[in-house]
């Protein structure tokens, strides 16, 4: 299954996880020059699923030309390999406790966490004493 059909195929209950607006269907909104965009709902246990299902900790499940989304999961214990990213970053931590280096500074990482990363700044999360589940978003825009 490609990106894209998972991408169709679920929808925005993510934010429905966290506390948020009532999950829809999917549904279609036109845009300029009548180019059709697709508005999608993804339920946060789904992803959860199909990331375990998956080889690495991370499945990226929505991607278009301004954002790319993706939950990342680490278990207890773990060794966060990720590098510097060329894309500001936002983490929302749904499960777990960590801590989280970014620069020169350490955070705790735990469920309800909130943490902005900006782009080609080292980070890591680090001391992972609960399953730590995350949602990521990067912003595609180029940084100034």
């Amino acid at each position: 299954m490609t990106d894209k059909n998972l991408t169709r195929r679920n929808a925005v209950a993510a934010i429905t996880a966290m506390g948020g607006l009532a999950a829809a269907s999917s549904f279609k909104t036109a845009k300029a020059q009548d180019e059709v965009v697709s508005q999608q709902a993804f339920k946060l246990t789904d992803l959860a699923q199909q990331n375990m299902e998956t080889d690495g900790p991370y499945l990226r499940f929505f991607d278009n030309q301004t954002m790319s989304t993706g939950v990342y999961a680490l278990k207890t214990g773990a060794v966060d390999q990720q590098q510097p990213h060329r894309y500001d970053e936002l983490y929302i931590v749904t499960e777990g406790r960590a801590k989280l280096r970014a620069g020169n500074e350490i955070f705790d990482a735990t469920t309800g966490s909130i943490f902005f990363v900006k782009a080609e700044i080292e980070h890591r999360f680090e001391d992972i004493t609960e399953d730590l589940n995350v949602i990521v978003f990067f912003s595609k825009a180029t940084p100034e």
